[in-house]
C-alpha cells in the first residue's frame, strides 16, 4: 500500500470520527437546551432552540460531506 493511499484513509477515518462527535456534541446539546426552556421561559427560548436545531442540520450536512466527499 503506498504512503498516499494510507494517508488518505487514515484522514477520512479521522474526518468521519471528528464529524461523528460533532453531531453527537449538537444531539447533547440539544437536550440541554430542552431541558433549560422547559425550566426557564424566556422571550429568546425560540430563538435558542432554532439555532440548536441549525446546529444538528450543519452537524448531518458534514457528516454527510465527510462521508463522501473526503
Amino acid at each position: 500500500m503506498e504512503f498516499n493511499q494510507a494517508f488518505n484513509i487514515f484522514f477520512k477515518i479521522f474526518a468521519i470520527t471528528i464529524s461523528l462527535i460533532y453531531l453527537m456534541l449538537s444531539i447533547v446539546l440539544s437536550r440541554q437546551i430542552r431541558v433549560m426552556t422547559d425550566t426557564l421561559k424566556d422571550k429568546f427560548n425560540s430563538v435558542i432552540t432554532a439555532i440548536s436545531s441549525l446546529q444538528i442540520a450543519i452537524a448531518l450536512i458534514l457528516l454527510i460531506f465527510t462521508i463522501f466527499f473526503a
